[in-house]
């Protein structure tokens, strides 16, 4: 039995990172974009150094390569790899396949296979076909990134039911106005649903005729209802916030996988970026080898190029 090791998963059983003081383990040819970068990993790890395996084997060629690790390891976060059937037009290499490899090496864990078995799946799949036993089209499943189909029919089913209860609070609002007393949380009408649109604006109509809210019966001994002209609200001054900084930064040294991480939001800056550096608050740098750096909004060169020099990371 030939059994795959050394994916280069750079993780304990216990959780604990082996990537401390900037620098990565793991095998550089197969190591996946978050491991890299420094964040946290999972199965789908695996899935990247399966998928650059896969390539290998199918291309005879590894996905990235270069004269040194960080060459390597810069185009894992980077850059894409040829796609196999290009690299080898005669090997007739199945486009599902080609598909898989692709979903498997996709840069952000998300648009990988939600789940090991999905993948799989999909190979099983495609050798049925391979070997004539199916001749079904391989359909892969959806990355785990996209919003699952239930809760899109539920977003569009519950939208109108929204629509009409939003509208029934308002009618209510404007019916208590006069202080008759009612709750404008009430939620029990008198008007089965589903209705129409037509339906409610007729509705409406007649309970704002009948100094009524939608819903509530008519009383042939309620009074007249008086109202006193509405009162201008009060201006209240808006108090102005300071801007965002916007800055261009240039990192030295060059070939440093700088990311910027902003209000929980993570961009590359190898060499160059630009950021938004929110009033008041900072931004973190930080690059595998090297001593992260915070950039504080008041300290940022808001004119031309900020270049930030990095400082190796004691070992």
């Amino acid at each position: 039995m030939v059994k795959i090791v050394d994916f280069g998963l750079a993780k304990l059983d216990a959780g604990q990172r082996l990537t401390q003081d900037g620098t990565v383990v793991g095998t550089a040819e197969y190591i996946s974009p978050e491991q890299v970068t420094g964040r946290d990993t999972d199965a789908r790890s695996d899935q990247y150094a399966l998928g650059c395996i896969l390539y290998e084997m199918l291309t005879s060629q590894l996905p990235f390569d270069g004269p040194t690790t960080t060459d390597v390891v810069y185009k894992h976060v980077y850059k894409q790899p040829i796609p196999p059937r290009k690299v080898r037009p005669h090997a007739q290499i199945p486009e599902a396949l080609e598909q898989v490899i692709a979903r498997c090496m996709a840069k952000k864990p998300a648009d990988r296979f939600e789940k090991m078995t999905d993948l799989e799946t999909a190979l099983t799949a495609i050798e049925q076909v391979l070997i004539g036993s199916s001749q079904a089209a391989v359909v892969l499943p959806p990355p785990s990134s996209r919003l699952p189909r239930g809760l899109v029919w539920v977003a569009l089913l519950g939208l109108p039911l929204l629509v009409l209860l939003t509208l029934q609070l308002a009618l209510r609002s404007d019916g208590n106005k006069d202080g008759q007393g009612g709750s404008a949380l009430d939620l029990s009408p008198h008007v089965a649903l589903p209705v129409s649109l037509q339906d409610l604006g007729s509705l409406a109509s007649r309970s704002r005729d009948a100094g009524t809210s939608l819903g509530a019966a008519s009383s042939p001994t309620a009074a007249p209802e008086h109202r006193t002209p509405d009162k201008p609200a009060a201006v209240v001054p808006a108090v102005a916030s300071k801007p965002s900084v916007v800055a261009k930064l240039a990192i030295s040294p060059k070939k440093a996988l700088a990311t910027v991480t902003c209000g929980g939001e993570t961009i590359g800056c190898s060499p160059t970026c630009q950021i938004t550096i929110p009033s008041g608050s900072g931004c973190e740098l930080t690059a595998p080898g090297f001593r992260s750096k915070t950039l504080l909004a008041h300290k940022a060169k808001r004119q031309g190029v900020w270049r930030v020099a990095l400082t190796k990371a004691k070992r």
